[in-house]
């Protein structure tokens, strides 16, 4: 079974010239308007891509300052978790909630 390509050429010239028309918008058929959308699309991409980056830088550097606030916050519940024990006295255990047996 052989391929017959319509522009005469092996089958690999042949889907090699029409990638190559694709990639440069270059098909004569569609004109315009094609080149135009080709356009268009080209730019939405190229905005989604530096749109992502700049959407993960944002989120990375929230996530930083968040565990620099975690970090910060749980030092300063150590500090003063500290300076109550220092100030608590012991609680005296209550025979409440106790079975029987234990008393």
């Amino acid at each position: 079974m052989r391929f017959h390509a319509p522009t005469g050429q092996n089958t690999g010239s042949t889907v090699a010239t029409w990638l190559f028309r694709l990639h440069m918008a270059d098909i004569k058929a569609l004109g315009l308007p094609y080149r135009i959308f080709v356009t268009l699309l080209g730019i939405v991409i190229a905005f989604l891509s530096v749109s992502g980056v700049w959407i993960w830088l944002k989120k990375r550097r929230k996530k930083k300052s968040s565990r620099k606030n975690v970090k910060n916050l749980s030092q300063q519940n150590e500090a003063l978790n500290g300076s109550e024990r220092e100030n608590k006295k012991p609680i005296p255990q209550t025979s409440v909630g106790k079975k029987v047996g234990e008393l």
